[in-house]
């Protein structure tokens, strides 16, 4: 389930960044340059899509350095 999950995030992250060279090891803020509002789009839109719910504490986005951290903190949710 973690490598769908991998890819489910990775496909959102492209979709809502508009950008198709995301990898896992990409950083949010420092290669994506996402700011806390694109942030919580893609929260939004990841919860959206995979029918998943964030914890609101762990809605910062400094708690998610790389999209692995994201895809692990979702793969979590959906096993």
């Amino acid at each position: 389930m973690h490598v769908a999950t991998n890819q489910a995030v990775l496909e959102r992250l492209k979709i809502v960044t508009g950008k198709t060279d995301i990898t896992l090891e990409h950083r949010l803020v420092e290669d994506l340059l996402i700011d806390s509002f694109s942030f919580i789009r893609i929260i939004v839109d990841l919860e959206n899509h995979l029918d998943i719910l964030f914890d609101d504490d762990d809605l910062v986005i400094e708690s998610f350095p790389s999209i692995q951290d994201l895809s692990n903190y979702i793969s979590k949710m959906v096993v």
